[in-house]
């Protein structure tokens, strides 16, 4: 109870007032978010001082619960639309969520001696930044592949290979539910969004992709923290 309570009175403290989603096509309203949550994640900031202070008090159990209460939502929210920005910006981010980590291990946190944060997180089952929005972005791709987005809207940037591609018509990657990857010859559009959806869709493995959302959400979480080192 201790815990619901401080997490509700934080996020009505500190959640941005205009916090709608923003997409590719807005890089302003992406950058807004990713400095809203690196400046949550200040090393002096809240996100960082609850757990140091409560952690004398409470179990690592509560303090995991704790982190997927308070510290995970800021993390994860609205990641589809900033989790693609620059890889110094979002390692930023991950600098921080290293620290809360180390915080709640009683691990150095400064100095040549810093203990490394990814055993420490793999051991808790938490994934890193990237992983995070590797995962929103695969459980987004998996409700449109489900057909559960109301929005027709998004047919324009995911498509099947079948449907795009003569040379995908075959039963095989008609049932394998392959997207269609499209080409770009810069940078930024291979960062896209869209472009990213595809290539996670596609290293994902099949008996994976028509699962129910819940067990869809499980198994491809630990399929990435199997990955992560």
């Amino acid at each position: 109870m201790f815990l619901q309570l401080l997490e509700q009175k934080f996020i009505e403290q500190n959640l941005p007032e205009n916090h709608a989603l923003r997409t590719e096509h807005n890089p302003g309203g992406t950058m807004e978010l990713v400095k809203n949550t690196h400046g949550l994640m200040n090393t002096r900031g809240v996100l960082v001082n609850t757990p140091l202070k409560l952690r004398h008090y409470i179990s690592l159990q509560q303090l995991k619960q704790l982190h997927y209460n308070l510290i995970y939502p800021y993390l994860s929210y609205a990641v589809i639309s900033w989790g693609n920005a620059y890889n110094l910006i979002q390692k930023k981010i991950q600098i921080k969520q290293n620290h809360i980590i180390r915080v709640l291990f009683f691990a150095t946190l400064y100095g040549k001696s810093t203990e490394s944060a990814l055993p420490l997180m793999n051991l808790l089952d938490y994934l890193t930044v990237g992983n995070i929005f590797t995962l929103q972005l695969l459980k987004f791709s998996h409700q449109w592949h489900k057909k559960q987005l109301s929005m027709s809207i998004f047919d324009e940037h995911l498509q099947y290979a079948s449907d795009v591609d003569h040379s995908y018509h075959t039963p095989r990657y008609a049932v394998k539910g392959i997207f269609y990857k499209a080409h770009f010859r810069t940078n930024a559009g291979k960062k896209t969004t869209s472009a990213l959806a595809v290539d996670c869709w596609r290293q994902l493995p099949f008996e994976m992709k028509n699962l129910s959302n819940f067990n869809f959400s499980k198994k491809v979480k630990q399929f990435l923290l199997s990955k992560q080192n």
